[in-house]
């Protein structure tokens, strides 16, 4: 839940429109008393609108002056029962109730044949103010006085507006808004592996950690920490690197085909077979490398030839050599291998064995 919407949750009454909405005429008028509104469970309700539409057609039309809405109750009874003195009419009487107590007469109201029919305001008749005010336990009714006849010519329409208000539950509604506050303030859930994070407050970071970041699951993580293998930059500091295996002193022998690694350095033939090539790391000392002896060459394998090392059977002593096999590739005895050579100034040499046996270096000339 969101500050905001905890916020509205705090403020809202719950409060809802309803409507009224009935009428009575020649098919029901005779049933007992209408109740026009009671409140549904635990909900109380102010009425904004309460009327009746009076159109009774079965008696002479009745002449009688204007009456305004807000006419008190007590003036707009004087008002009908002069014009009743020599007009016909029908009675309606309004009625109360408690709980599911017997119904109390609230007020009797004359009603007349008035073309083509008029409104009467029954707010006036049940409060003095704007709103009817109907606690839980109250009923308000209605019922043609017994006796009067409504014929198919004959409807009264019962409508109005009532704004009904959820009752607070004392402890109860406190309880929920504590607990939503509770789910509010507390820090977000961390993901599992099937299910997502909740919604809450970051953690306090630690101390110096300002430019810390913070992970999914809730904790801070120093950036120091991280490598980018997409740019280049210095690692400072012992690091552990996990999966990795660290070569010392490789030889000829050394072999790792999986894996990554790290070489410390070497002696000797100095070398780490990966996968498909050989690569030779610089060497210290003094190191002889014989070109006709190469018994561990292998397709599409490059050897750095330079510093202090000592080549035999090369056409210059610094440059880089490059043999293959000229049969598929394969490092095997007795078969044709090729050799290259590019030397400090760009020049391009090129010699074949066949059978064991090197041919003399040839320069390459491109014209």
């Amino acid at each position: 839940m969101l500050l905001s919407e905890y916020a509205l949750f705090l403020t809202s009454n719950m409060a809802i429109a309803e409507s009224i909405l009935f009428q009575i005429n020649s098919s029901n008028y005779t049933a007992p008393i209408f109740t026009i509104y009671k409140p549904q469970a635990e909900h109380s309700g102010f009425a904004t609108t309460l009327r009746l539409t009076i159109n009774i057609k079965s008696i002479d039309a009745a002449e009688f002056p204007y009456i305004p809405d807000d006419t008190p109750p007590d003036v707009l009874q004087q008002i009908l029962e002069e014009v009743a003195l020599n007009t016909p009419f029908k009675e309606i009487i309004l009625y109360v109730k408690k709980g599911a107590g017997a119904w109390i007469e609230r007020a009797p109201i004359r009603i007349f044949n008035k073309e083509p029919y008029y409104d009467v305001n029954l707010m006036r008749f049940f409060s003095d103010s704007n709103t009817i005010d109907i606690a839980e336990d109250l009923s308000l009714g209605i019922q043609i006085k017994i006796g009067n006849v409504l014929t198919p010519a004959d409807s009264i329409l019962v409508w109005g507006t009532v704004v009904a208000e959820k009752k607070n539950n004392g402890n109860e509604e406190l309880a929920n808004r504590i607990s939503a506050l509770e789910t509010l303030l507390s820090v977000y859930g961390a993901p599992s592996a099937n299910l997502p994070g909740s919604n809450g407050l970051v953690p306090a970071p630690p101390a110096g950690g300002g430019e810390f970041l913070l992970r999914g699951d809730r904790g801070w993580e120093n950036p120091s920490k991280f490598v980018d293998l997409t740019t280049n930059q210095t690692i400072a500091g012992n690091k552990t690197l996990s999966g990795i295996i660290t070569l010392s002193n490789a030889t000829a022998s050394t072999s790792r085909t999986t894996g990554a690694f790290i070489v410390l350095g070497g002696i000797g033939a100095d070398h780490i077979k990966v996968k498909n090539a050989w690569l030779l790391e610089p060497r210290t000392g003094s190191v002889a490398i014989d070109a006709n002896n190469l018994s561990y060459a292998q397709y599409a394998m490059t050897l750095w030839v330079d510093g202090s090392v000592t080549n035999s059977n090369l056409p210059i002593n610094a440059g880089m050599l490059m043999q293959f096999d000229a049969l598929h590739g394969l490092a095997s005895a007795n078969l044709y291998k090729v050799q290259e050579f590019t030397d400090g100034n760009g020049n391009f040499w090129k010699r074949c064995q066949n059978n064991g046996t090197w041919g003399a270096w040839r320069q390459i000339a491109f014209v």
